[in-house]
Formats: structure tokens, sequence, C-alpha cells
């Protein structure tokens, strides 16, 4: 992975009572504290982890996380959740027991200071991972804490994001931290299953109860019995849905399509929207009491546009996992090219970031740095709405259907346009929507 450092800024010094036990001497950008000898900073106590945590250098800013410890780690007398970073000033103190660890960062000047693209190590991008959640800004600080503060509890959670920010991720890390981790985790998008089968998906069906029923059927709730059930898309739910998805949180039992048996289930809920649903509730096309029992918990997840500080470690990231993927090496990126990456409005979020940097490695032929040029960018928003209402051509309107996974949709609440008008145009394009969802769009 790579990014931008300013050279010679800052140096740390680390104190012990009045000895040094860090003097900035060695550049490194990741110093390990604990009880083992391979430590940068070896405290030697039973109530020390081996590994117990890491402060880490990134461009010029110093962060502390505990590295899984079992007696914590307390930075100002604050007690730090494991494996998220927190930003060090220039005076901290760093408590663990039953050790005190002074921190001083001082200015340097250095006259080669200056800004160039070098690798950052798996240790500093491993600071700023939350599972699979990758971000450093303190948007997402401020989701990695409703994580950890709702994952343990019983009642179901709302999370709700612009499309494309990771919604499925956050319920992801929601169930890998709670106590349902080794029960069953379901999943389900309400938005790509047909609303006149959702119940039959969610519930079951009994053999016979309608037709095409030619077998009994389980439904994703009894499969998640015990266990976690996400419900994606929960605002493209029909009435008939929203009811039986009512009872089932309020009471824990429900009854399969054409079913006489009472079926009872333990099934903690996560749901995601992308949607308004304050304004589906007062169209009527959303249940307000549904709407209560699913938000006992609201994480808002927030769009890119809003994280910049993440866009530089997301592109990186990206870079780095396909590059892995190809077994090829990790180009460079230019400050100009991050700095573009940085300005752009991002409206299919970390969805569409991760897209443009697997098009743009995969169309750049050599392995010099990526600069503006190189990137494979469309200002989605405002050209591609232009052209669509004006005189689009077929590739460009199979494109930013892509971006949007063929959901018509999204595809009009990013252009701008109805969903009807995204229709019409696939019509007259003799794009097949249905088929596409269903089979997958293969090139012509």
């Amino acid at each position: 992975m790579f990014c931008l450092r300013s050279h010679g800024v800052k140096k740390l010094l680390v104190f012990l009572g009045k000895n040094i036990v860090w003097d900035g001497s060695r550049d490194k950008r990741t110093i390990k504290i604990g009880k083992l000898d391979d430590n940068d900073i070896v405290l030697q106590d039973s109530r020390v982890s081996r590994n117990h945590a890491v402060i880490v250098k990134e461009g010029g800013t110093f962060y502390v996380y505990d590295n899984g410890s079992t007696n914590g780690t307390y930075l100002n007398n604050k007690r730090l959740p494991k494996k998220i970073r927190r930003e060090l000033s220039e005076e901290n103190k760093i408590f663990i027991s039953p050790y005190t660890l002074n921190c001083k960062i001082l200015q340097e000047i250095d006259e080669h200071q200056g800004t160039r693209v070098e690798p950052l190590d798996d240790a500093v991008e491993d600071a700023f991972h939350y599972g699979s959640m990758l971000g450093k800004s303190e948007a997402m600080l401020k989701v990695y804490d409703q994580i950890q503060k709702v994952a343990k509890e019983r009642d179901p959670v709302l999370i709700r994001g612009e499309s494309g920010t990771g919604k499925e991720l956050v319920a992801w890390e929601i169930f890998t931290s709670g106590n349902r981790v080794d029960k069953p985790y379901v999943a389900i998008n309400s938005g790509a299953i047909p609303k006149t089968l959702l119940l039959s998906e969610l519930f079951g069906h009994e053999k016979g109860s309608f037709s095409g029923a030619d077998a009994r059927k389980i439904g994703k709730f009894e499969e998640a019995h015990g266990g976690t059930l996400f419900l994606d898309e929960i605002g493209d739910t029909l009435p008939e849905t929203q009811i039986a998805l009512l009872r089932v949180l309020q009471d824990g039992v429900f009854y399969r399509i054409g079913g006489r048996e009472e079926i009872r289930v333990d099934v903690r809920v996560i749901s995601a929207t992308n949607q308004n649903l304050e304004q589906l509730i007062d169209a009527g096309k959303f249940r307000e009491d549904l709407y209560q029992r699913l938000s006992v918990y609201t994480i808002m997840l927030p769009p890119l546009r809003e994280r910049g500080e993440d866009i530089d470690l997301l592109a990186q990231h990206f870079l780095r996992q396909y590059a892995s993927e190809r077994s090829g090496s990790i180009p460079l990126i230019t400050p100009a090219a991050m700095e573009r990456l940085r300005t752009f409005p991002w409206p299919g979020n970390v969805r569409q970031l991760e897209s443009v940097m697997k098009r743009t490695l995969l169309y750049k032929g050599d392995h010099s740095p990526i600069d503006v040029q190189d990137l494979d960018l469309d200002d989605v928003r405002q050209p591609f709405a232009e052209q669509i209402l004006k005189n689009p051509t077929r590739p460009q309107f199979i494109k930013i259907l892509e971006e949007v996974n063929w959901n018509t949709r999204k595809a009009a609440t990013l252009l701008g346009v109805t969903t009807k008008a995204v229709q019409n145009k696939a019509n007259r394009y003799g794009i097949k929507l249905r088929e596409i969802k269903k089979h997958g769009y293969k090139p012509e």
C-alpha cells in the first residue's frame, strides 16, 4: 500500500519515568509495545500482554491503538477500544498497567521537506481496519464505536446510508462482534427479490399453498433461528410483508404461507436502507410501528464524499488487493492523481471507488506511477444525467446501470430522473433488465 508522506516534520519521544524508551532516531512507522522481547518498547509485567499496543505514524501524524490486550490500554485516562486508533497530541500519557508512558511529539524542520509517494506497510493499514471495514476519519471512528456498543445487544439495528457505502459490512461486523457469532448469519436483499415473492423467502411456505409451491420451503427466519438475519433494502417491502415482519419482531412468531403451525424463532434482525423511511411513512408506503421496531439502534453510514481522509487509504487498499490477485506489482500513485480522487464527488461511494481502481489497474499497461490521465474516472452524476436526458449512447447508458448493479431505482436517484424514465430508456435500447437481474449481464 502507498501513501503521501511529508518528511522531517515530527519526531516522537516516549519516556518511562525519566528514562527515554523511544527517542525517534529510527524512522519506523510502527512502534510495538508489549511483554515480548521483540517489541520496540518492552514492558515486563504479568499484566502486560505479549503484543499489547501499537503506535503508528501515518503521514505526519501519530496514532495509538490497543492490539487486543487483556487488561486494556488507556490514553489520557480513557480506555481505548480494541483495534481502534486514536490520534496522539503533542503531549500524552499512555497507561498500560502498571506503567505510564509519557509521549511528546516534537516539530522538526528539514530543508529537504517535500511530498512523495511511498509504500505504507501492513501494520499501518491494519491500524485503520475494523474487521472488513477500512477508514481513519472521525465519521468512521464514530461508526466503529457504535458497532461495539450495539453488537452484544439483542434489539434490532437499522443501518442507514447511501448506496455503495458498505452497509452490509457494518451488519457483518455487528454479527461477528456479538454474542451470536457462532450461530447462523443469514442475509437477504429485499430489493433484489420480486416483492410478491419476498414474503415466501422470509417466512417460507407449505406445499400447495400457491401455484408453483411444489414442496415445503423453509424461510430465512427459520434458517436464522438462534442467530442473525440481515434484511437489506428494507424500504422495498410490500404492506403484507411489513405486517408479518412487525409480528415476528413483536412476538417472535409467524406462520409459513399456507401453514397453520405457529413457528417461534429467536432471531436478531439487522436491517439496512438507502431510502428516506420518514418520507415513505408520510406517503403511507412504510409502517411507522415497524420503523420503530427496526430502529431501536440506528447507525448512519457516511457517504464517501464526507470521508475525505479515507479516500487515499481506500484507493491504495483496492490497488493492493487487485494487484495481489493479478500477481502483479503494486503501482505508485502520484500526488496529482490522489488529489483528483479526493476531490471527486463519488456518487457511487466506496463501491464506485473500488470499481475505478480495479479498472485503472486493468487498463494501465506499464509499472509507472498512476497519474491523473490514467484514472478511469467518469464524472457520473452530471455528464451521465445530461446525456440520458438528451441523446445518450447505448454504451454510456449500460455503463451507468453497471455502476449501480442494474438497480433502476438507484440509477434514477443517481441521475435525478424517474424510475420510469430509466425503464423507458432501457426498453428503447433493447436492454432486458429483468433477464439481466436474473442471469447477469453478458456483453454483446
